[in-house]
């Protein structure tokens, strides 16, 4: 049984996510390598209007795999009405991992935090991707290569 992490807790929202904490990035088609079978850099880029990442937290949900946590992360995007496609992916990062990582790599500090809205009540947001395209590249080359698992988005 894959582990979706530490036990399920409850956070509230702008609380900083734990490093034992893991979140998914739902990858549309457009940000997947379908032929590499992994994320493209642009999909932990920020666009010209972000601020942060959008990603979903794992340990919202009370499970104990991996595997059923991102179920109930594709039910919200369901319940949104959010368009995914067979072709899409949700990847996993560890929380601690790509802090120390692209700190270590980059000499960048990053944020996740937790910041549940009404569509998405596990919604988490990554802070601290420079809007400096060759620096954000770089951190989002970091981010890439520390996907530790991925599923299809539609099933």
């Amino acid at each position: 049984m894959s582990q979706s992490g530490p036990p399920y807790r409850i956070l509230n929202p702008g609380d900083l996510l734990p490093d034992s904490d893991n979140v998914s990035r739902h990858c549309s088609p457009g940000y997947y390598d379908r032929n590499r079978d992994e994320p493209k850099v642009s999909a932990f880029q920020l666009k010209p209007d972000e601020v942060d990442i959008s990603l979903n937290r794992l340990q919202h949900y009370d499970h104990t795999s991996t595997v059923d946590a991102i179920d109930s992360i594709r039910q919200e995007f369901i319940d949104a009405d959010y368009t995914i496609k067979v072709n899409g992916r949700f990847v996993v990062l560890n929380v601690g991992t790509a802090k120390n990582a692209v700190l270590q790599r980059n000499n960048r500090h990053l944020t996740f935090a937790f910041s549940p809205n009404e569509r998405f009540p596990s919604h988490s947001s990554l802070y601290g991707i420079p809007t400096n395209p060759d620096e954000g590249r770089e951190v989002a080359t970091t981010l890439k290569r520390l996907v530790l698992h991925k599923y299809p988005a539609k099933l």
